[in-house]
């Protein structure tokens, strides 16, 4: 299954540190204001609830604007849609001037017209600079984001090209030995390596749990064939739905570094345990095996691999997508952390 991201600022304005964020800020602004104007007051604290008041509503308004923006020129380019944003934000913002103005003062009268004038401009001067600063700081994120993802991209990318080799060579000597005692077994190893193949060459950023386990299961199929009774598995799971999402290749290569730096270093092999786990939304998958102390392949070898997995779970899953690695005295945990994503939204 393949994200459709279109070209905004950012992904997700309404999500909660969003809001929490401009809120802030604008309280921040409001409290500059009235102290600037703090010896023309007479009672600062009325000022300072009016001005709050009114900074927080512009300030919600024009999140909102974003928000309905998003869906309305998100597919436009960065530099069109973030002048189309910001030409929004201050109608917004000369809209509720006007409004808390006359809700203020009543009709306009000839004396006001000056302090009308003044209170415009401060205004708008001040959303001016405040839509700048966000708008800023949205672009930012967004390049930021993107060159996560053609980090993690291309960190796959060589994770794929240092270790595909090394294991390509053992399943063809296994397939091999196979051919002429068990041709069946010899045939489904080798359609097993083709889907393995198939979804490393793959596009699709996201991928079912359960098409990944399927990856996973022929992985493991492959690897019993050579390794034998050394091999044991664990496999508790059921707990995370099958159509949750999670990135490609993200719970195969932590099985393939827990047989690579574990079970295979291991003159009597040992077990791979991989149990997952369900907490209202968050999911997580855990892969265990046994450390090993065999010179040049520790417990903790793979780390090219989980540095990829790790930043591809951050951009799939800003808030929710980890991956946390423990070596105990006698263990080794790899655990994929992210919120539940159906297939199907």
């Amino acid at each position: 299954m393949e994200e459709s991201t279109p070209n905004r600022i950012l992904p997700n304005f309404c999500h909660w540190p969003v809001v929490l964020s401009v809120l802030v800020l604008c309280e921040l602004f409001a409290i500059i204001v009235v102290l600037y104007q703090l010896g023309e007051m007479r009672n600062p604290w009325d000022e300072l609830a009016l001005m709050s008041l009114f900074m927080q509503w512009a300030g919600l308004s024009c999140l909102a604007l974003l928000c309905i923006g998003q869906h309305l020129w998100g597919h436009l380019s960065a530099a069109l849609s973030g002048l189309l944003s910001y030409l929004g934000m201050l109608a917004v913002i000369l809209l509720l001037s006007e409004v808390s103005h006359l809700w203020v003062l009543g009709v306009l009268t000839p004396q006001s017209q000056l302090e009308h004038g003044q209170f415009l401009l401060r205004n708008m001067a001040i959303g001016a600079i405040i839509c700048a600063l966000v708008l800023r700081y949205f672009y930012v994120h967004r390049q930021w984001t993107r060159r996560i993802l053609a980090e993690s991209e291309a960190r796959a990318q060589a994770l794929t090209a240092r270790m595909r080799p090394h294991f390509l060579f053992n399943t063809l000597n296994t397939v091999v030995s196979l051919v002429r005692r068990d041709p069946a077994m010899a045939e489904t190893a080798l359609l097993d390596l083709s889907d393995l193949m198939r979804a490393s060459l793959g596009s699709a950023p996201l991928v079912t749990l359960e098409e990944e386990l399927a990856l996973v299961r022929g992985y493991l199929g492959i690897e019993q064939l050579r390794l034998g009774g050394r091999l044991q598995l664990e496999m508790r799971l059921g707990a995370v739905p099958g159509d949750a999402l999670l990135p490609q290749l993200s719970l195969q290569p932590l099985v393939e570094n827990a047989i690579y730096h574990g079970i295979e270093t291991l003159a009597q092999g040992g077990r791979v345990e991989i149990e997952d786990g369900r907490e209202g939304e968050q999911l997580w998958i855990e892969v265990r095996n046994p450390l090993s102390n065999a010179p040049g392949r520790g417990g903790s070898g793979g780390r090219l691999a989980q540095e990829s997995i790790r930043l591809r779970l951050l951009h799939h899953f800003p808030d929710t997508g980890t991956l946390q690695v423990e070596a105990g005295p006698e263990q080794y945990r790899a655990r994929l952390c992210f919120t539940y994503r159906s297939s199907s939204e």
